[in-house]
């Protein structure tokens, strides 16, 4: 996101101007307090309100703009930032045009417009207020050259944010994992250690981003041992993302009550993008198990949110003719020929059918997302079983006073080879990718 999973760290509470007295301030302090309790519904509402109390505070916008764009609602958090931006040269504005242009990054990204979201991390990285906001911004730069297919300038990225911060994990398990695709063996092992050490003294965020490197490695049952580890906490930043990640694995090792219970907690909380992703995997796991009927009612209340996913429309129509098959009625002779010819040509399984599409192999993406293919069912688009979308490259403001680890998240993942994905979750610059039967078009971060 992923997921997003919104960095409360990073957030929020400590713009370097503390938003004055009144009551847009106790509505924006209110929606800090729920963002840092992991109440996203209540933090959206009381965001808004701040913004609508004193629209004259920079601080509210590029708030509210950064929440947006964790519920995957780029459009709008534009024109936040929009609000926020100002036209001047003053300490002040400098420190606030800054999360203005992080924000803007992670919001292009996230619309693939990657030579825009490039732009504006190289404008905040020529403003020398805020510099602990740097090291997410070179993250976040990293993630939109993996997407832009410059691995090695996005190497020098990441390690200029590791750099910054010593503690930046991401950066490292995206070193340890481009350097481990480039079959670079010790220069990926000099970065795990450092998420190694971390693991070792109890770091939460190292365990996480372990799981995610020994996943896109194709190592799963170690990349399970440390997302369930992560998990197990309760809480934390990309708990959604893991719990998706888990249930990847899973289904694709057919445990599919397991899968279903790490769905059923990873869509508890789930917003925006996450919620979406989240939906796919669902039916996905519905399709696996031949439950037509189940999945194509879930891909129908997936299509009233979301009525513009080409993607999604030829699976419903794939569905209603499995469903239909499934109880006794193969005639609907047009169905099946939308979805032979819409989804199916050119996709064979593992048995030589081509007419179903699907397969049952998997792979794994530069965000760490899990590709699993569903077993007769038809390639699409937008990946589904994919995890959940990481933070978005910093799905946050910054402040004097927070020193959040978070930046331009690509988005975890579970399930055999590491590949690449060109759009960008999780994600702030964040590679957003995926997984499933669900493959046509879609494009994804860092493939």
């Amino acid at each position: 996101m992923k997921k997003q999973v919104w960095l409360t760290a990073m957030v929020l509470g400590c713009s370097v101007l503390m938003a004055g007295c009144g009551a847009a301030n106790r509505s924006y302090q209110k929606g800090i307090q729920a963002m840092q309790s992991g109440n996203y519904e209540d933090a959206g509402r009381y965001l808004q309100k701040a913004v609508k109390e004193n629209s004259e505070r920079a601080e509210y916008y590029i708030a509210y703009g950064m929440y947006l764009n964790e519920q995957g609602e780029y459009k709008n958090a534009l024109k936040q930032f929009k609000k926020a931006y100002q036209d001047t040269e003053n300490t002040i504005a400098n420190v606030n045009n800054k999360q203005v242009y992080l924000g803007q990054a992670i919001a292009y990204s996230h619309l693939r417009e990657y030579d825009k979201a490039l732009e504006l991390c190289d404008k905040a990285l020529k403003l020398k207020n805020t510099s602990s906001l740097n090291n997410r911004i070179w993250c976040s730069k990293g993630v939109v050259l993996e997407a832009l297919g410059e691995q090695e300038e996005a190497l020098k990225a990441y390690q200029k944010a590791a750099d910054e911060n010593k503690e930046n994990w991401q950066a490292y398990y995206r070193l340890a994992a481009i350097y481990q695709e480039l079959g670079d063996a010790d220069a990926a092992g000099q970065a795990q250690d450092f998420l190694d050490t971390a693991y070792q003294k109890g770091d939460t965020e190292a365990t996480y981003y372990l799981g995610l490197l020994y996943t896109s490695a194709g190592d799963n049952e170690k990349g399970k041992k440390y997302l369930t580890k992560f998990v197990s906490k309760g809480r934390g930043e990309y708990l959604q993302n893991a719990y998706n990640c888990l249930a990847t694995m899973a289904i694709g090792e057919e445990d599919y009550s397991a899968a279903q219970e790490y769905l059923s907690k990873a869509r508890a909380s789930a917003k925006g993008e996450a919620a979406q992703t989240l939906s796919k995997n669902q039916m996905i796991l519905m399709e696996r198990q031949g439950m037509f009927g189940e999945a194509l009612t879930i891909a129908q209340d997936y299509l009233k949110q979301y009525p513009d996913d080409q993607a999604m429309k030829r699976e419903c129509r794939f569905l209603k003719t499995r469903n239909a098959v499934a109880l006794g009625n193969g005639t609907i002779k047009d169905e099946t020929d939308a979805s032979s010819n819409g989804k199916d040509q050119g996709n064979s399984t593992a048995d030589g059918d081509s007419s179903s599409g699907g397969s049952s192999s998997s792979s794994t993406a530069a965000d760490g997302t899990a590709d699993v293919k569903a077993t007769k069912s038809p390639a699409i688009s937008d990946n589904s079983i994919s995890a959940t979308t990481e933070p978005s490259a910093s799905s946050s403001t910054d402040s004097t006073q927070s020193n959040s680890k978070a930046t331009a998240a690509p988005a975890a993942s579970s399930t055999v080879q590491q590949s690449r994905t060109d759009n960008a979750a999780t994600a702030t610059a964040a590679p957003d990718k995926t997984a499933s039967s669900y493959t046509d078009t879609e494009e994804n971060v860092g493939q």
